[in-house]
C-alpha cells in the first residue's frame, strides 16, 4: 500500500494531530487569571494523584488527574463557565470561540495545585459555624457568607483557612435588643425543673456555647432527662427554633457514624431526642456518647476507609441529649455531661408555645448580644474558672465543663462579673433553693471512682456456693474465710474463693485480699464489662485492681486450685468497705 501523498487528505490529517500532541506536550502551565472563581487547595496525599479545589460555586471538589474532562471542568466553574470560554477557549475553523481547550485547563489547574502544596481538610476547612480567628477574633460562617469582625463578606479562603458554602444561616440580628437573654432565661424557667435556680442559667448557657461552637476551647453536653410529660420534647423545638434553620444537627435516631457525616467540617451544634439507655448495653448509644466526649475537647479521631484511606475527623460541637432514662455512665463521661432533671409540669402550667417566627427573632437578638460581648469572654471564662476551683472544684474538667456554661450565660445576661452575692447565689444557693454545688451532690451520690465499681462488681457476684438453700456472693464468702463470720467456716470459704482466683491473706500484720491476675473464675465474673480479661493475657480488673488505695502487686505467685498466679494484694478493710458508714 502506497503512502499517503504529501498534499493529500490523510497525509494532512495525520499533520495535523501530530502538531495539536505537540502542543499539549510543550503547553506551560500559566498562572491562573485574577478572575478565576476556581481556586486550588492542594495535592492529596494518596495513591491516586488528585488535585483539591474550592469550586465557582464554593464546594470543595477532588478530581484525579484522569476526572478533569470537560464536563467536570464545567461543573467545578460553575456557574461561572464564561471564564472558561475567555481564557481556554477552543476556535472553530471559521476562528470563532465556540467551546474551551479543557486540556489547557486541566494542566494550569494541576500545575497551579501543585504549587499550593498537600492538602490537608483537617486543618483547614472551617464549615459553618462560629471559629476563633487568628487574633482571637469571632468569625461566624454563616452558611453563605462570613462575618468577620462583624462584617459580611462572601464564603472563601480567608486568613489562609477555607470557609465553603452551605445552606444559609440567621445572622445576628441588625440592633441589639436590651433584655433578650434575660427573657430567654426567663422562658427557660417555665419547665419544671429539679433545680428552678441553676438549670435554666445552664441551658441559657449551653444555648450561648451552640451559637460560638467552634470558638469555644471546651464544649460542654447537656443532659436534660425526666419522664413523660416533662417538656423535653417542646424543649428541644424550642432550642432549635432559637438556633435557627440549618443552624442544629438534630436526630431523634442516630448513629456516631451519621452524627459524623452530618458535621463534616461544621461545628454546628447537635440535638439528640430519646438517646435512651438500652436493656443490651447499647453499642451504638455508647459509640454516640463516645463521640460526645471527643466533641468536649475537640480531640481528633482516625477511622480508616473503604479505598483504605485513613480519615481524620475532629467534632467541635457542643451536643445536647435528652431521654427518659440516662445511659449508664462512666465518670470520664460525667464529667463532660451536665445532667438535669425535668419533673412533671405542675397544674395549669404549660411551656412556653411562642411561634417559631418568634423564637427565630429571638436567637438573632441574642446572637447580636453574643458577637457585641464577645472581647469579654475569655476573661469571663478565667473569672468562672477560678471561682469554681475556689469553691472546691478539685478537677480541673469539672471547671470548664460548669465554668463554660456559666461563664456563656454571664456574658449574656451581665455587663460586668457578677458580685460576691450574686456568685455565691449561684454556686451554693440560698436559704433552700440549691445551687450548683447541691445539684451536682445529689447527681454525684453514686458517682464512686472505678477501682470501687470493679470491687463491688466482683464482691455481689454469686458463686456457685450455697448455704441454707440460697448462692452466696463472693463477697459473703471473703466475710467468711476472713472470720468476719462466727460460723467457723473459714477453711470451706477459703477453698470456694480459690475457685473464683481469690483467696485471704495475713503477711506483715495486714489482711489483705489477694486476686488472682489470670483466671478462669475471675474472667466468669467479669465477662461482659470493661473488666474482663483476653484470653493468655492478665485479666483487665488487674490493671483497676492495682489503683485500689494500699493495693500491691505481690512478689511470689500464690497457689489457687494447685495453680500458680501471680497476684494484686488489696487490703481488706478497703475491699470489704470498713471505713464505710451502715445504715
Amino acid at each position: 500500500m502506497k503512502p499517503p501523498g504529501e498534499n493529500s487528505p490523510g497525509r494532512k490529517r495525520l499533520l495535523a494531530a501530530k502538531k495539536a500532541t505537540v502542543a499539549e506536550i510543550t503547553h506551560v502551565a500559566r498562572p491562573l487569571p485574577d478572575d478565576c472563581p476556581v481556586q486550588p487547595l492542594g495535592m492529596l496525599n494518596s495513591r491516586t494523584p488528585s488535585a483539591v479545589y474550592l469550586s465557582g460555586s464554593g464546594v470543595i471538589v477532588e478530581l484525579t488527574g484522569q476526572a478533569h474532562g470537560a464536563g467536570n471542568l464545567e461543573a467545578l466553574f460553575a456557574p461561572h463557565n464564561a471564564v472558561l470560554w475567555q481564557h481556554w477557549p477552543r476556535h472553530s475553523k471559521q476562528g470563532d470561540v465556540d467551546s474551551f481547550r479543557a486540556e489547557l485547563v486541566r494542566a494550569d489547574l494541576l500545575a497551579a495545585a501543585g504549587a499550593t502544596g498537600v492538602w490537608d481538610e483537617l486543618e483547614r476547612v472551617r464549615g459553618a459555624g462560629a471559629w476563633r480567628g487568628r487574633a482571637g477574633e469571632l468569625i461566624l460562617h454563616l452558611g453563605d457568607r462570613v462575618m468577620v469582625n462583624q462584617n459580611l463578606q462572601k464564603w472563601g479562603v480567608i486568613d489562609g483557612l477555607v470557609y465553603p458554602t452551605s445552606a444559609a444561616l440567621l445572622g445576628p440580628a441588625q440592633l441589639p435588643q436590651a433584655g433578650v437573654a434575660a427573657e430567654i432565661l426567663s422562658m427557660l424557667r417555665s419547665w419544671n425543673w429539679r433545680h428552678p435556680e441553676i438549670a435554666p442559667r445552664l441551658v441559657l448557657g449551653w444555648i450561648v456555647c451552640a451559637m460560638l461552637g467552634g470558638a469555644l476551647k471546651w464544649r460542654p453536653a447537656l443532659w436534660p432527662t425526666g419522664d413523660r410529660g416533662t417538656g423535653k420534647s417542646t424543649l428541644l423545638d424550642t432550642i432549635k427554633a432559637l438556633l435557627g434553620p440549618n443552624a442544629v444537627v438534630s436526630t431523634a435516631n442516630t448513629t456516631a457514624a451519621g452524627i459524623r457525616q452530618a458535621l463534616m467540617s461544621k461545628a454546628l451544634p447537635v440535638l439528640l431526642d430519646e438517646l435512651e439507655a438500652q436493656e443490651d448495653g447499647g453499642a451504638a448509644v455508647g459509640a454516640v456518647i463516645e463521640l460526645l466526649r471527643q466533641a468536649s475537647s475537640g480531640s481528633i479521631g482516625l477511622r480508616g476507609g473503604a479505598d483504605h484511606r485513613g480519615q481524620t475527623f475532629q467534632i467541635r460541637s457542643p451536643m445536647l441529649a435528652t431521654s427518659i432514662m440516662v445511659p449508664p455512665l462512666r465518670s470520664q463521661d460525667r464529667s463532660r455531661i451536665a445532667v438535669l432533671e425535668l419533673l412533671p409540669l405542675k397544674a395549669g402550667g404549660r411551656a412556653p408555645t411562642l411561634s417559631a417566627d418568634s423564637l427565630h427573632a429571638l436567637g438573632q437578638s441574642l446572637l447580636r448580644r453574643v458577637v457585641d460581648v464577645w472581647p469579654q469572654f475569655d476573661d469571663r471564662l478565667d473569672f468562672w474558672r477560678e471561682t469554681l476551683i475556689a469553691f472546691a472544684f478539685q478537677d480541673a474538667r469539672g471547671a470548664d465543663q460548669y465554668g463554660t456554661l456559666l461563664a456563656c450565660a454571664d456574658l449574656v445576661l451581665n455587663e460586668q462579673a457578677p458580685d460576691a452575692d450574686e456568685v455565691q447565689d449561684i454556686i451554693q444557693g440560698r436559704g433552700d433553693t440549691k445551687g450548683l454545688m447541691g445539684m451536682l451532690g445529689e447527681l454525684r451520690a453514686d458517682d464512686v471512682q472505678d477501682w470501687r465499681r470493679c470491687l463491688d462488681h466482683l464482691l455481689t457476684f454469686l458463686a456457685d456456693t450455697y448455704r441454707g438453700g440460697d448462692k452466696l456472693t463472693l463477697g459473703a464468702l471473703v466475710a467468711r474465710a476472713a472470720g468476719r463470720v462466727g460460723d467457723a467456716g473459714e477453711d470451706v470459704a477459703q477453698a470456694s474463693l480459690s475457685g473464683y482466683g481469690l483467696r485471704i491473706v495475713r503477711e506483715n500484720k495486714v489482711e489483705w485480699l489477694a486476686i488472682a491476675n489470670q483466671h478462669q473464675g475471675l474472667a466468669r465474673a467479669f465477662n461482659g464489662t470493661i473488666w474482663a480479661g483476653r484470653s493468655g493475657t492478665s485479666g483487665g480488673w488487674r490493671q483497676t485492681a492495682l489503683r485500689t488505695p494500699g493495693a500491691v502487686p505481690r512478689a511470689a505467685p500464690l497457689r489457687f486450685d494447685g495453680l500458680q498466679s501471680r497476684v494484686v494484694l488489696i487490703p481488706l478493710s478497703v475491699a470489704l468497705n470498713d471505713d464505710e458508714p451502715s445504715s
